[in-house]
């Protein structure tokens, strides 16, 4: 396409992870933990603020049972935007890798992307849209 192949120019991409926090599976966490091999109190702090957090639904000023919270992390808590950023470490690299982007940039869950053509900017859209 000789159109995208001669527009050449410097971009960035802003994105926002939507109720990051709320929708991270936990199991995804575990699994990337597993592969960065964290010390045991790392472990052990993992395992106690986030795997282990159970909550008891209220319905019309009723208690429900106690359910164990298998998704998000829980906001308010210095815990979070670690476990966030340690979980979506794939992503960035995934991105940074299948993109051959300029620079890329991570704070919570927004992230920025530099891009230095058109191709890269819709290669690195594509990436983090289909996530």
């Amino acid at each position: 396409i000789p159109f995208i192949s001669s527009f050449c120019g410097r971009a960035v991409v802003l994105a926002d992870q939507y109720r990051a926090y709320e929708i991270l599976e936990q199991s995804f966490l575990h699994k990337t933990a597993a592969c960065w091999q964290p010390p045991l109190w790392a472990w052990l702090w993992l395992i106690f603020v986030c795997f282990l957090r159970r909550g008891i639904m209220m319905t019309q000023g009723e208690e429900g049972s106690l359910i164990k919270i298998t998704k998000g992390l829980g906001m308010g808590g210095p815990h979070a935007p670690f476990c966030w950023n340690l979980s979506y470490d794939p992503i960035v690299c995934l991105l940074a890798t299948g993109s051959a982007i300029l620079a890329l940039s991570v704070y919570a869950d927004d992230t920025a992307i530099a891009t230095d053509c058109f191709v890269q900017m819709f290669t690195a859209m594509a990436i983090f849209s289909s996530i």
